[in-house]
Order: structure tokens, then C-alpha cells, then sequence
């Protein structure tokens, strides 16, 4: 959560900074997303292993 100068939350402002985000990236935006495999290396020992 953003702080103010006084370092107290400031949910006025994260809310404000959020919709501003949303409102940039469009209604197409897909998050960037990593998935890590546990098959990928040695596959015939990760078989093994799982």
C-alpha cells in the first residue's frame, strides 16, 4: 500500500492509481504469466521423482 508524506496508508491514492493502471492498459490487457514445468530437464528421472 502507497504511503503519504507522513507514512500513514493511503488507500485514496492506491485506488485512484489502480483505475488510472486499469484504465491504460484496456479492457484486452492478459497479465504476463510463467509456469515452471517440473517434466522440463531429465524427463525420465522427473517422471520418477513425481
Amino acid at each position: 500500500m502507497r504511503r503519504n508524506t507522513e507514512h500513514y496508508p493511503d488507500p485514496t491514492f492506491d485506488e485512484a492509481y489502480a483505475n488510472i493502471r486499469r484504465e491504460e492498459q484496456g479492457e484486452n490487457h492478459v497479465p504476463c504469466v510463467y509456469i515452471a514445468s517440473p517434466y522440463r530437464g531429465d524427463t525420465a528421472t522427473n517422471i520418477l521423482n513425481a
